[in-house]
């Protein structure tokens, strides 16, 4: 009998410290707070950057390619570059470098960029080396 107890005791506290975190936890107030896993932003993002307002500047094609390793691939309109990044919550920080393939450019420019991170989008900034600023938003492909 004693070892019929023991055994569903036993059972009952296996059951209890194996079973699936919950998104959503209560705090000790009774609030019930929804918890978020980090968005895992590996694949390919495209949308658009420009300087001021998205009304008051030519919008700039932007890809973005994060990596599983943490590399980055870039597409600014037509120029390309390689970089790496890292998140933090829900924020992405990238350094990358271009090295322009036109007439329109020498050397090569380093970029800074962070961003909000969400299922379906990136925002934020994009902060030139040679002092340039620049809003972007990219969109989740695939």
């Amino acid at each position: 009998m004693k070892k019929i107890i023991f055994t569903m005791i036993l059972g009952m506290t296996i059951v209890l410290f194996t079973s699936a975190v919950s998104k959503t936890d209560i705090i000790p107030s009774g609030n019930i707070v929804k918890t978020t896993l980090p968005v895992d932003i590996t694949g390919t993002w495209v949308g658009s950057y420009w300087s001021g307002s998205p009304d008051g500047g030519p919008l700039v094609y932007l890809k973005l390619y994060f990596m599983p390793d943490g590399n980055l691939q870039v597409q600014s309109g037509d120029e390309y570059g390689y970089g790496t990044w890292t998140m933090s919550g829900d924020q992405v920080f990238a350094t990358y470098t271009i090295t322009p393939l036109t007439a329109k450019g020498t050397g090569s420019n380093t970029y800074s960029l962070s961003g909000n991170v969400n299922e379906e989008n990136i925002t934020g900034t994009i902060q030139s080396a040679s002092g340039g600023s620049f809003m972007f938003q990219v969109t989740r492909q695939g």
